[in-house]
Formats: structure tokens, C-alpha cells, sequence
């Protein structure tokens, strides 16, 4: 029975997990970028920034696939 639950169940109640942690994912990205504008602060939404403007797309998308439960 248990593994019933969990086989069927489980991976089906994950889905709206998993959309709300990216979509967490994406605003903390989105943060990051603005108060590090606004502190003059390097880091990684500063490097995000910098590689939408050389359109270096492998830097754009390294943050994103860093994320365990991203898949790439």
C-alpha cells in the first residue's frame, strides 16, 4: 500500500511543488539582480546581467541549472 502512495501519489502531488519552487527561483534571481544594482554589490545576478548584455547564453543559463531540482 505504501508503496502504492508513493509511486502514484506522491509524484503526482509534486508537480505544483516543483512550479512553485521555480517560480521562487526565478523572483530570487530577480532580487538578487536589483539589490545588487542598487548596493553596487558584485555577485551573481550582476554576472546574470552581464551575460544577457554580451549575449553570452551559457552564462545566462549556468544559475538556472545549478539548482538541484532543475533540470537542464
Amino acid at each position: 500500500m505504501v508503496g502504492v502512495v508513493v509511486r502514484h501519489a506522491l509524484k503526482n502531488a509534486l508537480i505544483p511543488v516543483i512550479t512553485i519552487f521555480g517560480l521562487q527561483f526565478g523572483n530570487l534571481l530577480a532580487g538578487a539582480v536589483i539589490v545588487e544594482t542598487v548596493f553596487s554589490r558584485p555577485g551573481i545576478g550582476r554576472l546574470i546581467v552581464g551575460g544577457i548584455l554580451s549575449k553570452d547564453f551559457p552564462l545566462v543559463q549556468a544559475p538556472s541549472c545549478s539548482w538541484p531540482p532543475s533540470t537542464c
